[in-house]
């Protein structure tokens, strides 16, 4: 019996002889199959005692599709437009380090809330050379040409035909300009490695999060932000006050005022959703006593 080799990604083969038979079993990882109708490949393949016979294979070429070391980084889209937002982090790695060329990849977007083709431009595919997850000053390799947008009801796609090459570890990001944006506008990106054209016997595996992005959400833009809240009966008035701690930057930001119209605060809670999608805090007032939940909408607090 000879040692597992691949047959390509997702196939295991094991040849295995009793005396001068020699047969070819395939796994897919949930059962074996002998191949060629259970009979042996060949019944003359002796070879001398105490020496095994030599296995080696070439495997088909891949391209592995996968999460982004910094997962799909809170992005929220400010009011009004948003340029240039990070809509997208994903990883391309080619398999046995040789270059493979790219033809036509494929975003898909789902849930579209108050999103059309018409509000998106500018759509482009950029490495990301610190592998932070955003787009910043300096990364502007671009992959292919600017991407080309079409919607349909709640659904749409974003589609790169300029081809390109991935010669080694990759880490990507989508950004895109978008505009008329109006209060909780939302969309869902996947990419999936059926949305990939490849030139060449080339298969590409695995997957990636999807990312679902809405108008306003977080202020908090990276893992290990805080958002500090506090009350003071000094000027200007008794109202929440807040401050970010920027993990990255180890610093915190300026005070802001919210626009909560509660005074003597006695009692504050904060809360982000999973998905980064809303930021809001809920507060009591011993004037009243009143209750009162304001949101960030990406720009600013609102109390609605």
């Amino acid at each position: 019996m000879q040692p597992f080799t691949y047959l390509d990604e997702n196939k295991l083969i094991l040849l295995v002889s009793n005396d001068t038979s020699i047969y070819a079993l395939t796994s897919d990882g949930d059962s074996w199959t002998t191949t060629n109708s259970g009979q042996p490949l060949g019944t003359t393949l002796p070879t001398a005692e105490d020496i095994s016979y030599y296995l080696d294979s070439y495997g088909q070429t891949a391209l592995l599709v996968s999460d982004h070391r910094s997962g799909q980084v809170s992005q929220s889209m400010q009011s009004n437009a948003s340029s240039g937002a990070n809509i997208f982090s994903f990883l391309l790695k080619p398999r046995e380090g040789n270059p493979k060329t790219v033809t036509e990849m494929i975003f898909r977007m789902e849930n579209l809330v108050g999103v059309e083709s018409s509000d998106l431009s500018n759509v482009q595919v950029f490495r990301d050379a610190n592998g932070d997850g955003l787009i910043g000053s300096g990364e502007s390799t671009a992959l292919g040409d600017v991407g080309s947008v079409s919607t349909i009801g709640s659904t749409g796609t974003i589609t790169f035909s300029t081809e390109f090459e991935i010669s080694d570890f990759t880490y990507l990001v989508l950004t895109v300009d978008i505009a008329n944006l109006g209060d909780a506008d939302e969309v869902t990106v996947t990419l999936s490695k059926d949305d990939f054209t490849l030139q060449g016997d080339t298969v590409i595996t695995g997957e990636v999060t999807d990312a679902r992005i809405i108008q306003g959400g977080s202020g908090l833009k990276e893992a290990g932000d805080v958002r500090l809240l506090y009350a003071t009966a000094e000027a200007p008035s008794d109202t929440l006050r807040t401050r970010i701690y920027d993990h990255s930057e180890v610093k915190l930001s300026s005070e802001e005022l919210t626009q909560s119209t509660n005074t003597v605060v006695w009692w504050m809670e904060h809360a982000i959703h999973p998905s980064g999608g809303q930021e809001l805090v809920m507060s009591l007032s011993s004037t009243g006593p009143t209750t009162e939940v304001i949101r960030w909408d990406g720009s600013e607090w609102k109390d609605d």
